[in-house]
């Protein structure tokens, strides 16, 4: 009868360290830095809220009977021109994008352009 050898005893290591190593951050950041909105241009936009809460569902496909010609609606392309680019400039823009929506327009996709 072979006889097996006993287990090897466990060892007692010292729990890990609390300690954090920072790995270094490269200069260039592959992720953008998230910008905060003020509460002005936040409360600029509380009527685009009052808009799609009260008319969009009372036009479902859009206010015109053909729907939306663009993407995204002005109500939202108008809220994202705001927050980019401030109050004033925001609304012009949104503004002139309410003057293109025709019924000669081509429509589309039509992002905010990046500041």
């Amino acid at each position: 009868m072979a006889t097996q050898s006993p287990p090897p005893p466990l060892s007692r290591t010292s729990p890990p360290s609390r300690e954090t190593t920072v790995s270094p951050v490269p200069a260039e950041s592959p992720t953008p830095a998230v910008r905060r909105v003020s509460p002005v241009r936040r409360l600029a936009t509380l009527p685009l809220y009052a808009w799609r809460w009260v008319f969009t569902p009372l036009f479902p496909g859009g206010a015109a009977p053909y729907g939306c010609r663009y993407e995204p609606s002005c109500s939202h392309y108008a809220e994202e021109a705001i927050k980019t680019h401030g109050i004033l400039r925001g609304s012009v823009m949104a503004a002139w994008r309410v003057l293109r929506c025709n019924p000669w327009s081509k429509g589309g996709h039509d992002p905010v352009r990046p500041r």
